[in-house]
């Protein structure tokens, strides 16, 4: 039986109503018969309740034409007992017109309710619609629909999801702050409001007041559970999930080759098509029935699925999310700019395609868990020994915002005893002792240095109190050279007597320590040897700068410089190896970068549990010119964790004299784990 029947179109939209309806109005009028009430009242109370829903109608319309107004296409609109639901193939691009659209459903109410003043009987008072729905007539008839307009403006306005008034709440936060946090404060409004809504029913004993506050809770899961399907999706499109295992069965096919085909296989569905065009899909089920029951020969084209239309392999998954059967098996056929069939996707398809890119990105078997049926998200944990797993999650999918993606996963899987990220932010100070230009942790003298170090971490801390903080001074050991030197390989290696200094100062306000690395015309495999005794304490990690890797003859600062994956899987091979030597904690592998070609085939780059990959932005301008290198050059080519630079003289601008604030950082995507200051 079929969900909801057209009824009719407006402006090209599909009006259904839902069957639940029609058993309604059966319900409403043999209740009338039972209290042998007169035809002409129960006749009456239906027509009063076609109005309700004409009402409903009206303001799905006013959301619909105010979509349409932003170019968004409409689906459908439904009609249920409850209410109506208008159904959007995408949802609205920015905050703005989110607000526009979700306002003007309940506008159209308020007008609705405008229009019925001057038919109101008069010395009625407006707000007794208890009295009215129970003594229903036609003399009441204008003062009913005023007061369900009313009703419907201010329940829709609630400020909860996924009602009007969150989702117009959630957009006002939208124009002030990113899009995951004004989701995430809207829900957390929504969240509190049931929770009041039902300690209200509970005190009263008002039952309506407790299943509507639970319902709001039960909506606004279902709300973030989109919110993180879209996040998901959001950057793929159908090309990256098609499936090509597929069988299609030819329109002209007889009795005996659509058995064969049926009964040879176990396929569930089928793509009919008519000399290679697509027709539609067929269900075997349904085949075999029309096969066993009917007389005569059976029409294929008769029997297909009703209302799956095929999609382009270009279309973003966002936008043909909505469009796929509810049926998580059932196939949508995909077709090449000349309608041929290329291949099929659903539901079950595109979750099995994630969870696959999920397992060859991890390259271990670990438990993944689906929250309800249509939320894509890899949230469960693989539990290893007596780590804090649950700590674990917390922290991790906050450096994500709690909105994994198919390029930022949440990986399920905890660190190894001992590691530092994700369970602490780092917060450094860069430099080298014998060049105050190099960074801040040369510039200042030992004691000012340090006191300026726990102040910007206490900053740090108060910003984003769930993540504790670790000092740490980050000290260029090897630098690169303008002059060849006696090697000829356009580097100085600092002396012992200095990097001891730099550790005695790091144990006096309890840092860590990296070791930077500037290779010049050297290589890793030459310099990480001569830092070994240092790198195989428990509290030293390593940083390495392709700025300065010359792999041709150029003089470093002459221009940029490069590591290729290889270069960094060595570095990390180095510690991953020293690490299991000496039975350490994970170490922690810095590697700058602001160019595209700063790294190269970064999608061959290795992790390893024995060492943490942070890939740290070190372009300096203004904020907006820092946050698109980010974006650009380390967000949107992920490897593990992302660190991010911030200048104390070079981030200063004529237009802004202050650099860029723990806030405005916290605000980025992922949120970086390494801070540092140069």
């Amino acid at each position: 039986m079929k969900n909801s029947y057209k009824i009719f179109f407006i402006k090209g939209i599909p009006i259904k109503l839902h069957w639940t309806f029609l058993l309604l109005i059966a319900w409403i009028f043999s209740m009338q018969v039972i209290a042998r009430e007169p035809v002409s009242t129960a006749l009456f109370i239906i027509s009063e309740l076609f109005a309700v829903f004409a009402c409903v109608l009206l303001h799905e319309l006013g959301h619909a034409l105010a979509a349409i107004h932003y170019k968004i296409p409409i689906r459908e609109i439904q009609l249920l007992p409850i209410g109506g639901l208008t159904f959007f193939t995408k949802q609205p691009a920015n905050p703005h017109q989110e607000i526009i659209v979700s306002l003007a459903g309940p506008l159209v109410n308020i007008i609705m309710a405008l229009i019925m003043i001057p038919f109101l009987p008069a010395g009625t008072a407006f707000w007794k619609l208890g009295a009215i729905i129970t003594s229903i007539h036609a003399s009441n008839f204008f003062h009913f629909l005023y007061n369900i307009n009313i009703a419907l403006a201010i329940i829709n306005l609630v400020p909860a999801l996924p009602l009007d008034g969150g989702k117009i709440i959630k957009g006002i936060l939208g124009l002030i702050f990113p899009a995951y946090t004004a989701f995430r404060s809207a829900l957390f409004i929504t969240r509190a409001f049931s929770l009041l809504v039902t300690i209200a029913g509970l005190v009263t004993g008002n039952l309506l007041l407790i299943l509507y506050g639970c319902f709001l809770l039960f909506t606004s899961t279902i709300e973030k559970d989109n919110y993180f399907i879209s996040f998901l999706l959001k950057d793929e499109s159908v090309s990256d999930v098609i499936s090509h295992d597929f069988k299609t069965i030819n329109v002209q096919a007889s009795q005996e080759e659509l058995l064969h085909t049926i009964c040879t296989g176990n396929d569930r569905y089928y793509v009919l098509t008519d000399d290679g065009n697509i027709v539609g899909i067929l269900d075997k089920e349904i085949i075999l029935f029309s096969l066993l029951t009917s007389k005569k020969e059976i029409s294929l084209k008769n029997i297909i699925i009703p209302d799956i239309t095929p999609v382009k392999a270009d279309s973003k998954l966002t936008d043909i999310w909505n469009q796929l059967p509810a049926k998580a098996d059932v196939l949508m056929p995909v077709t090449s700019s000349n309608k041929k069939v290329i291949g099929v996707v659903s539901r079950d398809n595109i979750i099995g395609t994630l969870l696959n890119q999920a397992l060859a990105a991890h390259k271990k078997p670990f438990a993944l868990a689906l929250i309800i049926p249509l939320l894509l998200s890899l949230f469960t944990l693989q539990q290893r020994g007596h780590m804090d797993t649950t700590g674990y999650y917390s922290h991790a999918m906050r450096l994500l915002h709690d909105t994994p993606t198919l390029a930022w996963k949440f990986n399920p899987v905890p660190p190894l005893p001992g590691a530092i990220l994700p369970y602490k932010r780092i917060v450094a100070f860069y430099g080298n002792l014998y060049s105050p230009q190099m960074g801040i942790l040369g510039e200042l003298p030992p004691e000012k240095m340090k006191a300026q170090l726990l102040a910007e971490a206490r900053k740090w801390q108060a910003a984003d109190p769930m993540f504790p903080v670790q000092p740490a001074l980050h000290y260029i050991a090897i630098t690169a050279q303008r002059k060849p030197g006696k090697d000829k390989k356009y580097r100085l290696r600092m002396p012992v007597q200095q990097i001891d200094s730099v550790m005695k100062m790091a144990h006096q306000i309890n840092a860590i320590i990296i070791l930077d690395v500037q290779v010049g015309h050297s290589s890793l495999q030459e310099e990480l040897v001569t830092l070994e005794k240092y790198l195989r304490l428990p509290d030293v990690h390593l940083g390495i700068d392709p700025e300065y890797s010359m792999k041709d003859s150029a003089i470093p600062c002459s221009k940029i410089g490069t590591f290729d994956a290889a270069d960094i899987n060595y570095a990390s091979s180095y510690l991953q190896e020293l690490v299991l030597k000496y039975h350490l904690p994970p170490k922690i592998l810095i590697v700058h970068r602001f160019t595209q070609g700063m790294i190269t085939h970064y999608k061959e780059i290795h992790t390893a549990d024995q060492v943490q990959i942070v890939i740290n932005m070190d372009g300096f301008g203004f904020p907006a010119k820092k946050k698109s290198t980010y974006k650009y050059f380390v967000a949107k080519e992920p490897v593990q964790y992302t660190g991010f630079k911030l200048f104390y003289k070079n981030d200063i601008t004529p237009i802004r004299q202050t650099i860029m604030q723990p806030d405005e950082v916290l605000r980025l995507y992922p949120t970086p784990v390494y801070i540092q200051y140069q």
